[in-house]
């Protein structure tokens, strides 16, 4: 029997525990939160779960724990390495929240050390593995479009104030770290998972109706290179008004072009190219639904494969999630263009 322990109980400490729960020959066993009014809900939904306010409550219930439990960290941005280097000395394997961490120093830190470490630890970058993902995967990788020179990522969101007042950490410079941290670090994964290193080029950033909150941005434009010289672009804002209008990435080639579009990346909206039948390359697979929020969306909801996936790494089987250094190349891009960009107020 796998044993889950939660740590966060917010949007997706929610969305965890609802999946868990309803695989068979799992555990939720406990959920940790600081804040008394979440573990009131957890209480009501979960009675038989264990509940704690601290770590370290849980710690002295928990000295020993069994081989075959999975730690999730669902805590502010901010706060996943701090925790996640706590948790791991108590002997459970980890499931961290994306982003990896806002800081790439903290990212190396925790990957150094866990060279001595026997528990696996990975983070969760579910857009890698819907249909429209898998496919562009197949493209690139196959080289069906030729020499790719451009490419071009637009995500265009909105989170008005309603949103920030949800949660205190929301906006603020050490636990959410900015929207490309926060809204569209699986953006950036996406070019991480097609291309590998980025460098960044360039950068222009502003704040046009967020000044009610720490960070300096909610809108973007960076310049950036990657592997082979093919030059790129990321244009973001969460300034959209009342609802998000879209999420694209369009990769063009000498012999052709691609471009996976909607609100989320579900669909593709073209796929042109020379030598290969497009029955090849079809879109298999459902659409994932998205994280619904209630007002606000957010990006694929494919956690229950992600958590599938952890349950076959325990039991020592054939699984499929990124690698820890992988999730921390995408904290090292994204902490480039906020260091290195132009910022105006």
């Amino acid at each position: 029997m796998i044993g889950f322990h939660i740590w966060g109980f917010g949007h997706i400490g929610k969305r965890y525990a609802e999946i868990i729960s309803k695989i068979p020959e799992v555990k939720l066993m406990s959920i940790i939160d600081i804040d008394s009014d979440c573990l009131s809900k957890a209480k009501s939904l979960y009675p038989a779960v264990s509940l704690y306010q601290t770590t370290k409550e849980w710690q002295q219930d928990n000295e020993f724990v069994n081989h075959q439990q999975i730690g999730c960290i669902c805590v502010p941005n901010g706060l996943h390495l701090d925790l996640a280097t706590v948790v791991k000395r108590s002997g459970l394997h980890l499931l961290i929240e994306k982003p990896l961490d806002i800081l790439y120093s903290k990212c190396l830190d925790f990957m150094n050390h866990l060279q001595d470490n026997d528990k696996m630890v990975f983070c969760v970058l579910q857009n890698r593995y819907t249909p429209v993902s898998q496919l562009l995967k197949h493209v690139v990788s196959n080289n069906l479009l030729g020499k790719i020179n451009f490419i071009q990522v637009n995500c265009f969101w909105n989170r008005d104030e309603k949103y920030y007042q949800q949660s205190n950490w929301r906006g603020s410079i050490e636990l959410d770290g900015g929207p490309l941290f926060t809204q569209f670090s699986h953006y950036i994964d996406s070019l991480v998972y097609l291309f590998g290193e980025l460098e960044f080029q360039s950068g222009f950033l502003r704040n046009f109706n967020h000044q009610y909150t720490e960070v300096n941005d909610d809108t973007g434009i960076v310049v950036f290179k990657a592997k082979s010289n093919i030059l790129g672009t990321i244009n973001y804002t969460t300034s959209v008004w009342d609802k998000n209008l879209e999420s694209s990435i369009t990769i063009i080639g000498d012999k052709g072009s691609v471009k996976a579009g909607g609100q989320y990346m579900e669909n593709i909206d073209y796929l042109h190219f020379s030598g290969q039948e497009l029955a090849d390359v079809e879109l298999r697979g459902d659409k994932p639904e998205v994280n619904n929020y209630g007002h606000y969306k957010g990006s694929a909801g494919n956690h229950k494969y992600i958590l599938e996936q952890m349950i076959r790494a325990v039991n020592s089987e054939t699984f499929e999630l990124p690698n820890i250094v992988e999730a921390a190349e995408s904290i090292r891009f994204i902490e480039s263009i906020y260091q290195n960009s132009q910022i105006d107020s």
